[in-house]
């Protein structure tokens, strides 16, 4: 009897100990979503361009010199010895000048407005103007067109203060295609060539195509 008034207490301690000590269940975790890693945009092929004006050497005629697009990198000085071409970029059989219009493929900054600061600043620099055409139409007519848009860039420039007689002007025609039949628009365009004195305009081209540069 004794035994088991004394063994009863110990299994009610052993019961209530163990009931206080066992954890509670975890609660059952839902799978997470899938982690999706963005992938990084393609990092773009950059083009070596020496003098960082934004132009590629391939493309760049000045590649040591900084210069805008319009001049093929070159810097806008006609009178430094250096023929400098200077993309107009006329319409197709056109010998307006393009308007100075914010996304038109057409445009025409304001390039010429400091190649006539240029001549107009040294009296004694003389340039010729020289017109260029694309090949569409008959030789003959491109050579007149050409003269017609090296006119309209002689008078432009005598509107911004420059004299006349410093700058006669001429047409090449088709003759000197920059990019033969790679661009025809790359082809209209005119170029200033720094004359000697007593030298009269060139008559023939002044600037090798980018083929043999």
């Amino acid at each position: 009897m004794k035994f088991f008034q004394s063994i009863v207490p110990l299994l009610v301690a052993t019961a209530f100990v163990s009931g206080c000590t066992t954890a509670p269940l975890a609660p059952v975790k839902t799978p997470a979503d899938p982690i999706t890693i963005a992938k990084a945009p393609p990092v773009p092929v950059r083009c070596i361009d020496g003098d960082r004006d934004g132009i590629c050497d391939g493309e760049d005629h000045c590649p040591m010199q900084t210069g805008p697009a319009e001049t093929f990198g070159c810097p806008i000085d006609p009178c430094n010895g250096s023929p400098l071409l200077v993309l107009v970029q006329f319409k197709y059989d056109s010998s307006i000048l393009p308007a100075n219009t914010v996304g038109s493929e057409q445009t025409m900054k304001p390039v010429l407005d400091e190649v006539a600061e240029a001549i107009a600043q040294d009296s004694s620099c003389r340039v010729c103007i020289v017109g260029h055409a694309s090949e569409e139409g008959t030789g003959e007519y491109n050579e007149e067109l050409s003269q017609k848009r090296a006119s309209a860039v002689h008078e432009y420039l005598t509107v911004h203060n420059v004299t006349g007689s410093q700058i006669p002007f001429t047409g090449m025609g088709e003759r000197c295609q920059l990019v033969p039949e790679k661009s025809l628009a790359l082809n209209r365009r005119v170029e200033f060539y720094r004359l000697q004195q007593g030298e009269s305009c060139p008559t023939e081209c002044t600037v090798p195509n980018k083929d043999e540069l």
